[in-house]
């Protein structure tokens, strides 16, 4: 709340794509972009590490190619 967008000069480009400006209406001024970071624990290492020794077979045996072969063939 309080959010106050900093005054915009002329622009060439247009920032917000126009379906967004659609969606966010009359608010479009009111959203802007926020720093975003990751970390992974040492927990979280061990369980993804788990994850990926059972299921390495699965994933590199399955293929969107063969799951969607009946839409990429003509």
């Amino acid at each position: 709340k309080g959010y106050k967008p900093p005054d915009e000069g002329p622009s060439e480009y247009q920032t917000i794509p126009l379906n967004k400006i659609e969606d966010f209406g009359v608010h479009c001024k009111q959203y802007y972009s926020l720093d975003v970071s990751y970390f992974k624990s040492k927990l979280d290492r061990r369980l993804l590490d788990s994850l990926w020794n059972k299921y390495w077979v699965n994933t590199l045996s399955s293929s969107s190619l063969l799951t969607n072969a009946d839409y990429t063939t003509g």
